[in-house]
């Protein structure tokens, strides 16, 4: 340092002026870092307590997917037990129709054998026992099942020839169809000869445009009256076995 009269000269160093500031600028740094930190424990921010709080939660969620897993598997199998209690309701729904059909049927063949085996007096002798006349699927073709039948007072062997004939409607105008006309399928000749009861049955067909209203059914046999019966047509094709039995009306001929 030199003086000259009154004025005084002082040189600084570039280094020193540097380190200066370099000082200033670590001296801040820590200053704001001391407040960041200051500010977080504040706040209640903890980095170890946070860590553990994401590691319960993840194995929070890890149970959670586990348990939903294992829900969508009881789901699936209440499911399929569902669908197999359905299809064991359907089959046994099937099952108690097939036999509430066979109980029905058993009962009509017990009633009609006890009509054969204890009789009444109105109804000893040759008979009509039963008619009946089921559509097969189409418009005009139909079964039919007739049985004839002779009760126990008459234990001989009856033999003879049974007529059925259709009286309807062709087009509007009155026309009679004998079995011969209609036969598809089974006999077109009803000649019997039985001790008990014999049964005929077959297919016919209708011709187009023909509406039958009853059926009329002639049996004549040898040493006996002639029957002859009408059915109403409505009461031979009725599911109600009451009515294909009670549509009969009768008159016996010498």
């Amino acid at each position: 340092m030199k003086r000259s009269g009154s004025l005084v000269v002082k040189h600084h160093s570039p280094l020193q002026r540097w380190g200066m500031l370099l000082g200033s600028i670590l001296a801040m740094l820590s200053i704001s870092w001391g407040l960041y930190i200051y500010g977080k424990k504040n706040a209640g921010y903890d980095q170890l307590e946070a860590s553990a709080m994401e590691d319960r939660l993840r194995t929070t969620i890890e149970s959670l997917k586990q348990e939903r897993d294992n829900l969508r598997d009881q789901i699936a199998l209440l499911e399929r037990s569902n669908q197999m209690d359905k299809q064991a309701y359907v089959e046994v729904d099937v099952n108690l129709k097939s036999l509430q059909e066979e109980i029905l049927e058993l009962r009509e063949e017990v009633s009609f054998y006890r009509g054969i085996v204890s009789p009444n007096e109105s109804s000893a002798g040759l008979r009509v026992e039963r008619i009946r006349v089921s559509q097969s699927g189409e418009d005009r073709l139909y079964h039919y099942e007739l049985v004839l039948s002779q009760v126990l007072k008459n234990d001989r062997t009856v033999s003879g020839q049974a007529e059925f004939v259709i009286d309807g409607l062709q087009d509007g105008r009155p026309r009679e169809l004998d079995l011969s006309d209609v036969a598809v399928k089974g006999k077109r000749n009803l000649g019997f000869k039985f001790k008990y009861f014999q049964k005929f049955d077959g297919d016919i067909e209708l011709p187009e445009g023909y509406t039958p209203r009853s059926i009329q059914i002639s049996v004549r046999a040898s040493r006996q009256k002639q029957i002859e019966s009408s059915f109403d047509w409505a009461s031979v094709t009725s599911t109600n076995d009451a009515s294909l039995k009670s549509a009969e009306t009768a008159s016996t001929l010498q």
